[in-house]
């Protein structure tokens, strides 16, 4: 990390960390906290940050194989996995799908691939034009 630019996006992004999941921990109810068993619950799915980090954590997975097979743009692929996401928690949470639920969740899971995007432009993609910009 020679350049200042580059210690101080990664300062800022190690601070955002930190909030992110200081403001995920006091969220949670302390007085029903069990020890955690789960990474990732159904109720937290249900978040936009649940929503977001999985579908961030899938595609970041699965990109690199997908681009192989085929050459499907991954804003594409990015929406039908937070659509997926945000049907299967509306079902498991509620037992039911409803023409009127089905909208709002076709407009979030916008949202959410909007915001997994996002994240990925704002962290991966500035390390890899980076590794490319770097002879050697």
């Amino acid at each position: 990390m020679r350049n200042p630019k580059n210690l101080f996006f990664f300062i800022c992004t190690i601070i955002l960390f930190v909030l992110f999941m200081t403001t995920v921990a006091i969220a949670d109810d302390a007085s029903t906290a069990e020890p955690a068993r789960n990474y990732l619950t159904w109720e937290f799915l249900g978040t936009m940050y649940g929503a977001t980090a999985a579908v961030l954590l899938i595609i970041q997975f699965i990109k690199a194989p997908l681009d192989k097979l085929w050459k499907i743009p991954t804003r594409y692929v990015v929406y039908v996995i937070s659509l997926l996401i945000l049907l299967s928690v509306e079902y498991v949470l509620t037992g039911t799908l409803t023409f009127d639920r089905t909208g709002l969740i076709l407009l979030n899971a916008v949202v959410v691939a909007m915001a997994a995007m996002g994240t990925y432009e704002a962290t991966f993609r500035k390390v890899e034009n980076k590794q490319k910009d770097t002879p050697g």
